[in-house]
């Protein structure tokens, strides 16, 4: 479930950015490879107040991660700053949360070229 705190929050960019509180379901929608989701995954691990519940797979639904906040926190904003994150769009119950592609191509190419490496030795 959503946990949308009433109140609202000042951040500078966004004078009423809407805080979060609660179980909150974050869509991953991305074509990225399973290190960049790891990373993710890693990043919003330091994110106080924030612990991660679960994490949920489907063909039809894509990456789910179930998290939890303890106290209002303006999520939105947290997670922007995330150099994965592109973009952040509100549902009823859930974000979705969507990845850089320009990064993830690069980390992809990193990828294949170490790969590569490791091959040739």
């Amino acid at each position: 479930m959503l946990g949308k705190d009433k109140k609202k929050k000042s951040n500078g960019k966004n004078p009423t950015a809407d805080t979060y509180q609660g179980q909150i379901r974050l869509k991953i929608e991305s074509a990225g490879n399973h290190i960049e989701i790891s990373r993710f995954c890693d990043t919003i691990k330091k994110i106080r107040n924030l612990s991660i519940i679960s994490y949920n797979w489907s063909e039809k639904e894509g990456l789910n991660i179930f998290i939890s906040l303890k106290d209002p926190t303006p999520l939105d904003d947290t997670l922007l700053q995330i150099p994965q994150v592109e973009r952040i769009s509100r549902e009823k119950k859930s974000l979705t949360v969507v990845f850089n592609t320009d990064l993830l191509e690069s980390s992809t190419r990193a990828l294949e070229v170490t790969n590569q490496g490791a091959l040739a030795s």
